[in-house]
């Protein structure tokens, strides 16, 4: 996929995590199921009323 693909993209959670943890991100998963950086605890993405991902949630906190 290409980035703007991506930036248009809805990702499951598995995705998610395999893209953050190809780019080392240390991460966590609360109760609500978003995915929390562990280092900031700042918010990456959190899923939609589907369970899904915005895929630009994930490509902006890469920092493309």
């Amino acid at each position: 996929m290409n980035y703007f693909e991506a930036l248009e993209a809805t990702v499951s959670i598995d995705e998610a995590k395999a893209e953050l943890k190809r780019h080392q991100v240390a991460f966590t998963i609360d109760a609500s199921n978003a995915i929390i950086d562990v280092e900031t605890g700042s918010t990456i993405a959190a899923p939609d009323h589907y369970g899904e991902y915005a895929g630009s949630d994930i490509v902006e906190w890469l920092g493309y």
